[in-house]
């Protein structure tokens, strides 16, 4: 297989991976902590605080990978630079 197409196979994957993560963060903590504030006594504000826009984060880049692994073959850089735009409204807020 040429060098690109490794490179370019091991951005999806790892896009992949880092989609997972966040969705496992959102599930398996963040989830759960919303569910019980009022029983372990957490301010509401101090779960914004901690998890911030995850779920914004986890949306963005669960769609990006789904695109990058749909255009492995062809357009993976078109899902990136049409990425962008959203990235910035996730991550500079």
């Amino acid at each position: 297989m040429p060098l690109h197409e490794l490179v370019l196979a091991e951005l999806v994957s790892t896009e992949l991976k880092y989609s997972s993560a966040l969705t496992t963060c959102l599930e398996r903590f963040a989830a759960p902590l919303q569910a019980q504030c009022a029983t372990l006594q957490i301010h509401p504000l101090l779960l914004k605080h901690i998890f911030g826009n995850l779920e914004d984060v986890a949306t963005l880049h669960r769609d990006l990978a789904a695109q990058m692994a749909q255009k492995a073959d062809t357009g993976i850089l078109d899902c990136l630079g049409s990425a962008l735009p959203h990235m910035e409204s996730v991550y500079v807020s």
